[in-house]
């Protein structure tokens, strides 16, 4: 009678992907499969789901996901003894993406992704949203999970995993993300997969260094960026990872018989998580040195901006930071909490030209209320404070955040 009941499920969902346009292409706008509804109701097992195979032709699925937040915030910046304030407040679309998915098999697909970001006022333009392309990617496994083949606009290894990892992208972005370390997503080939039965996972890059917001590689670009990341697991819900980055972040050209050497960056990496359905944590260590390999001058923003004018210029950076979040016993409700630092020495060959140090560092904490599945409202305080920002002396400033956060997925 089982195999009865299986088979004619089976048919049911065979006859359905032939012949509804909705399923033939394997559109698919929700997250209930026609197999889950069938669970559902008790016309099948959940075993019996898994050995249904079903859009084996392909499935294309389409998503969605929005930051939507209302936020009121003050700049306070003090300089050479005066202070002056910003304040500002309303309502901002974060971030709007948009997610196409076509699996061509079990071992193959494809994904384009389209992020509408807020920029700086462009000239010529009369709109400040503008929309990016994110990702733009084919992937196939060359041997299973072991190695897995991904060429075109794709994640970066580190960002993309740990949030997550913590889950309130939407609020914070991760710390190599918020002071430029890295960028999220890249163009170029990279190299992923699981080990030894899912206790070391391992993911390479190389690409381009322009990062998504620029795409192909720019003329005259004379090198590429390595990026990487290795984490272990060595017992239920810990992981251990750490990741590397060295590259030139496109500063390095070659045109008409002119080279640039440009500024060459290395990021080290390392961290250790616990987490569980119902809450999580991580606590991580970073590493940051840009040198200036010749006399161009050069600007990198890690947090303040600043100026690499000779060779052998370099500003160093280092921190740490610690992030948590947990579901309350009181049902659709949890907290979360951030706390970052950061310290950026500025080390020029002119000896008298030394800067003190900056140091940054940032509070975050809230609370969740997650009325549906895919729905998250978020009170949110955000504050951050400069020493000494780009290395002067005396110079501070805070910035103060209050706000209502929310993502939605669909």
């Amino acid at each position: 009678m089982n195999k009865i009941k299986t088979s004619i499920a089976a048919a049911i969902i065979a006859m359905v992907g032939i012949s509804s346009p909705a399923f033939a292409g394997g559109v698919q706008v929700d997250d209930k499969s026609l197999t889950d509804i069938l669970v559902s109701k008790g016309v099948l097992s959940k075993a019996e789901a898994k050995a249904v195979k079903h859009n084996s032709n392909g499935r294309l699925k389409i998503g969605g996901k929005l930051y939507l937040n209302s936020t009121y915030a003050n700049d306070k910046v003090t300089t050479a003894g005066t202070q002056k304030d910003t304040k500002s407040r309303g309502l901002n679309v974060d971030r709007a993406y948009l997610t196409a998915r076509y699996s061509y098999n079990k071992n193959w697909m494809a994904r384009i992704t389209l992020d509408m970001a807020n920029q700086d006022a462009v000239s010529n333009l009369s709109k400040d949203q503008v929309i990016f392309l994110k990702y733009a990617y084919v992937q196939g496994k060359l041997l299973d999970d072991a190695a897995v083949l991904r060429l075109g606009q794709s994640h970066t290894p580190w960002i993309d995993y740990q949030e997550e990892q913590n889950e309130h992208r939407f609020v914070f972005k991760t710390y190599v993300d918020t002071y430029g370390f890295e960028t999220s997503s890249d163009l170029g080939v990279g190299l992923k997969g699981d080990l030894l039965d899912g206790l070391v996972e391992y993911w390479v890059t190389e690409t381009n260094g322009t990062g998504y917001s620029k795409g192909n590689f720019q003329s005259g670009n004379n090198a590429t960026d390595f990026s990487s990341r290795i984490s272990l697991f060595p017992i239920e819900h810990v992981s251990l990872d750490f990741g590397y980055s060295n590259g030139f972040h496109a500063s390095k050209t070659f045109k008409s018989g002119v080279g640039v050497a440009g500024i060459k960056s290395v990021l080290y990496q390392a961290q250790i998580t616990y987490i569980t359905h119902e809450y999580g944590m991580g606590i991580g260590l970073i590493g940051n040195t840009d040198t200036a390999k010749d006399a161009t001058s050069y600007t990198k923003k890690h947090g303040s901006s600043y100026t690499l004018a000779a060779a052998n210029d370099r500003l160093e950076s280092d921190g740490f930071y610690v992030w948590g979040r947990s579901e309350l016993p009181v049902e659709h409700f949890a907290v979360f909490g951030n706390y970052e630092y950061l310290k950026n020495k500025l080390k020029k060959i002119a000896a008298f030209s030394t800067a003190p140090d900056e140091k940054i560092k940032r509070y975050v904490f809230g609370v969740d209320y997650s009325p549906v599945k895919h729905l998250t409202f978020s009170a949110v305080v955000d504050i951050t404070s400069f020493d000494n920002p780009a290395g002067v002396a005396a110079n501070d400033r805070t910035i103060n955040k209050f706000g209502i956060y929310s993502e939605t997925k669909f």
